[in-house]
């Protein structure tokens, strides 16, 4: 947002000093980015008269210029194409910045010779000093010609150009929750409140409607529209605006077009309503419908471009095709040329999401749909319109000729909002006195009955106030944040109780880390699913579409990327979220990768190192082996608040037995060790598996007893047992 400080003391009678009032801006309301006086990019930018022109000796292309600049005459060095003598200049004297041939950054010239002859600076073209629109070039190297007729030179041409304004650029995103403030009146009732300083502004003209145009407008779209304001003025003559006018739009970076669209976009700075005109006699029926817009529409643009529409769009549209998008562009149909001579005015309110959605969707953003899109108030269309209609008629001699519509299809009632003082200085921080905060709210429009406790009805225009903290804001940034003595807390903190799932996955992997792994974090997403999962919406990348029910798949695929890159004999530990079908639970898992079966083994450790059961599974990656041994910790969690029994340790030798098994295919171990658990019963101490070749698993089992010294041809007959049930189940082979 751009504030010409010319512009906001028609409204205040402000200091002399700009930079003073930007840093009360800042530390008051929003955040000001720069300032800028423009005089300052024309330093050393002067006006020159051309009273002879010579060929260069050595350059065909280049001539030499005797320039007249006050009391001296100078030779600059030009190749400009329409160069004449007696022709006032501008010449960028040694010390200006300027643009070479308009590309590049800026340059500080100085005196120097080209080819061979002197050269006092340059005549400068528009392109060069940033002017194109001010001075468009009709052909090539054309410089700036300001005419013949007779003036003073070596006058600074910030001067001549009456660019004596200064700039106020805000940050948008200190502002954006502040609809009111995207306008020169806005920023000018702020500062009448911060400086203390009376506010001169003059009370808007309600006109009276007239009968000699007729004009209809139905708004279909009530959801999408809270405001509809239009009217017919005819008498209208299109031409370029007043010099007051247009100074005013190009101090902010606005291109002058007419004088009827130069008024709709000076209405919108001056009083932050976006406005729109229409050519009257290009409406189909002289009508304005409000509608959504049909499915594969189109609709061409002021900026030269057609867009398809989707039946969730808002358009203004005539009897029969849409005339503008709603709140963000025109159409080129309807546009405002040198032959219009009556016009439609509108000013309205948008729903601030439908605006920003079409806006977003159609990739256009104007300095209309900004200020559509931050929930403007609905006291601003009929402020937009009075001041439209006034300077129509002051600048373009229109006359309201038809009725004045004003479609109310929403309310945006002001709310009551109780504040306590007592609540207003604990927030703040500080007493502040009730006089002050009552004054101070008051200075903002609000009305406010009471002291202790207060009743403020927000001003009409501050659709952002709607709670006793939002005044308390206000009374705290006008009071100065300056002004302010910090203080230490005086809540109490209590501190909050560990959760046990989360301590005891600390606990876990801290074991783990000590035991020589590698803690790792990946997404809680993977890529593909066989069983039921649950899948993004709106997944960041295809290869994350589905929430994991496993920390394994991630884990693996980590572990074979460092495999690829010549790392081995590791292991990794991750604690994480995965999402099962009857809810979110939490895990750990270790994975460990090494060149045998027999990181199985090591896997399994992990479980007696965590005193905790876990699921073990193994995968091939290459002629490399990958176990991961997977902890439900919230299953963990839950055993670890019950009653924990002593078992003292075995005092009986136990025996290991081997057996190797073949599968017609590949089994998962999760489903093959709780059939040997079963068959083995209560001897079986231990289940390990130390090969893998193809579907055959070498297993080994420890048995023990608690009460006596195991017998070998007992525990032969538990190997028979196991196998037994092995082939049972799965149809496995037993190798001998």
């Amino acid at each position: 947002m751009k504030l010409s400080y010319n512009w906001l003391r028609e409204y205040l009678d402000l200091p002399d000093d700009p930079k003073r009032v930007a840093d009360l801006i800042t530390a008051h309301v929003a955040e000001v980015e720069h300032v800028e006086r423009q005089a300052d990019k024309f330093n050393f930018i002067v006006v020159g008269k051309i009273i002879e022109i010579k060929a260069h000796p050595n350059a065909d292309k280049l001539r030499l210029c005797m320039v007249e600049l006050g009391d001296t005459v100078e030779q600059v060095v030009c190749g400009g194409s329409n160069l004449t003598v007696g022709q006032y200049v501008v010449v960028a004297k040694p010390g200006a910045q300027v643009r070479w041939h308009g590309q590049g950054d800026l340059v500080t010239l100085a005196e120097t010779t080209i080819r061979g002859q002197r050269s006092y600076g340059m005549i400068c073209a528009a392109v060069e000093l940033g002017l194109e629109e001010r001075f468009p070039a009709v052909g090539e190297k054309e410089i700036i010609d300001l005419g013949t007729t007779t003036q003073s030179t070596n006058v600074p041409l910030a001067q001549i150009l009456a660019l004596t304004d200064t700039i106020i650029e805000i940050d948008n995103k200190t502002l954006t929750h502040r609809p009111d403030l995207f306008c020169h009146i806005g920023f000018a009732r702020e500062l009448s409140v911060v400086l203390g300083i009376p506010l001169k502004l003059n009370a808007l003209r309600a006109f009276e409607p007239a009968e000699r145009l007729p004009l209809t407008v139905h708004v279909d779209a009530t959801e999408q529209c809270r405001r509809y304001m239009g009217v017919a003025l005819d008498h209208v003559t299109v031409k370029p605006s007043p010099d007051w006018l247009q100074q005013r739009l190009t101090a902010i970076g606005l291109r002058p077009i007419n004088n009827v669209v130069d008024i709709t976009n000076y209405v919108m700075y001056e009083y932050g309503q976006p406005l729109h005109a229409f050519d009257y006699d290009q409406l189909k029926n002289h009508s304005i419908v409000v509608r959504l817009a049909k499915a594969d529409e189109t609709i061409a643009t002021l900026d030269g471009k057609t867009h398809s529409l989707t039946d969730t769009m808002l358009v203004i549209a005539d009897d029969t095709t849409p005339q503008a998008l709603a709140g963000i562009m025109g159409g080129a149909s309807s546009e405002i040329t040198p032959q219009t001579k009556q016009i439609v005015i509108e000013s309205a309110n948008f729903n601030p999401i439908t605006v920003r959605l079409e806006a977003q969707a159609l990739a256009i953003r104007t300095d209309g749909s900004t200020r559509h899109e931050k929930n403007l108030p609905l006291v601003f269309p009929e402020w937009g319109m009075w001041r439209a209609i006034e300077l129509l008629e002051e600048c373009a001699g229109a006359q309201v000729a038809s009725p004045i519509i004003d479609q109310r299809l929403a309310e945006q009632p002001r709310p009551t909002i109780t504040l306590e003082l007592g609540y207003v200085q604990r927030l703040i921080g500080m007493l502040v006195p009730a006089d002050r905060v009552v004054e101070i709210l008051t200075q903002l429009g609000c009305a406010v009955t009471g002291t202790d406790t207060m009743q403020v009805i927000p001003p009409l225009h501050r659709s952002d106030l709607l709670i006793a903290e939002e005044l308390i804001e206000e009374v705290a940034r006008i009071y100065g944040y300056t002004n302010i003595t910090p203080q230490p807390l005086a809540a109490r903190l209590e501190p909050q109780p560990i959760e046990p799932t989360w301590k005891l996955a600390q606990q876990l992997v801290a074991l783990a880390v000590q035991a020589g792994a590698y803690e790792v974090y990946n997404y809680s997403f993977y890529r593909t699913a066989t069983t039921p999962h649950t899948g993004m919406l709106n997944p960041m990348n295809p290869d994350q579409t589905w929430l994991r029910q496993s920390l394994r798949p991630n884990l693996l695929a980590l572990a074979e990327r460092n495999l690829d890159r010549g790392e081995r004999d590791f292991t990794l530990v991750e604690y994480g979220h995965v999402y099962l079908t009857d809810g979110e639970r939490n895990y750990v898992a270790v994975s460990c990768a090494g060149s045998t079966a027999a990181v199985f083994r090591q896997a399994k450790g992990f479980g007696m190192l965590f005193n905790a059961p876990g699921v073990v599974s193994i995968d091939q990656v290459g002629k490399w082996y990958v176990a991961t041994a997977e902890f439900d910790l919230t299953a963990l969690a839950q055993q670890a608040e019950q009653n924990l029994k002593v078992v003292p340790p075995a005092t009986f030798p136990g025996i290991e037995l081997d057996i190797s098994v073949e599968f017609p295919e590949a089994t998962p171990w999760a489903q093959i060790e709780p059939v040997i658990q079963q068959a083995a019963g209560a001897l079986l101490t231990g289940l390990d598996v130390f090969d893998i070749y193809g579907n055959a698993l070498g297993i080994r089992m420890h048995l023990q007893a608690p009460d006596r010294t195991l017998a070998m041809d007992e525990a032969e007959q538990l190997r028979h047992t196991v196998v037994m049930a092995l082939q049972t189940h799965f149809k496995a082979t037993h190798r001998f």
